[in-house]
């Protein structure tokens, strides 16, 4: 009886390595995907600057109004540092890095990993609220893949197993046996 236990214990327990092996390829691909991402709307900060000046300048043109052009580029200043992106892709980058830092440092990294992702997920969220700029489609999917990957893998690292120690299945021998 007690082999029988043992050989279904190492069964499970091969299992569940192979399961974690699978979603550790998965998840690491997708931070993978979200760095290439952020480095791909990083192309588009020029653009998207130039847009909204232009936006801007047109709808004054449209009220007829003259502005002093001094005074615009100092109120441009000021509305373009509340939709600069540099922080969130720094913290993004340095979120993915801490990821991929403990997912490959920590036997059991799980909670933590989901709290990295929790973080991760504000960083997306907080710069696609500030890119607001429907004219720019790319840019728009870029953040919105980037949104999606997050959202899809939020749930996986729970259910990494990392078998580098048999501790896992030594305690649930024990208590097998101590429940019998």
């Amino acid at each position: 009886m007690e082999k029988a236990i043992d050989e279904a214990l190492a069964a499970v327990n091969d299992y569940r390595a192979k399961e974690g092996e699978a979603l550790y390829k998965d998840v690491t691909s997708r931070v993978r995907n979200i760095l290439d991402l952020e480095n791909q709307v990083e192309g588009f900060e020029k653009e998207r600057i130039d847009a909204v000046r232009e936006k801007l300048m047109k709808n004054l043109e449209a009220l007829q109004q003259k502005v002093d052009p001094s005074r615009f580029e100092q109120e441009m200043i000021f509305y373009l540092e509340k939709l600069d992106i540099n922080e969130e892709k720094v913290r993004l980058r340095q979120h993915c890095k801490y990821f991929m830092d403990t997912i490959d440092g920590e036997e059991y990294p799980g909670r933590k990993l989901g709290f990295i992702i929790q973080e991760m997920g504000r960083e997306i969220n907080t710069t696609g609220s500030k890119d607001n700029h429907s004219g720019m489609p790319k840019l728009n999917k870029l953040i919105l893949s980037t949104y999606l990957l997050k959202t899809n893998f939020k749930h996986l690292p729970a259910n990494i197993y990392f078998p580098t120690t048999r501790k896992y299945l030594a305690t649930k021998r024990v208590h097998l046996r101590e429940n019998m």
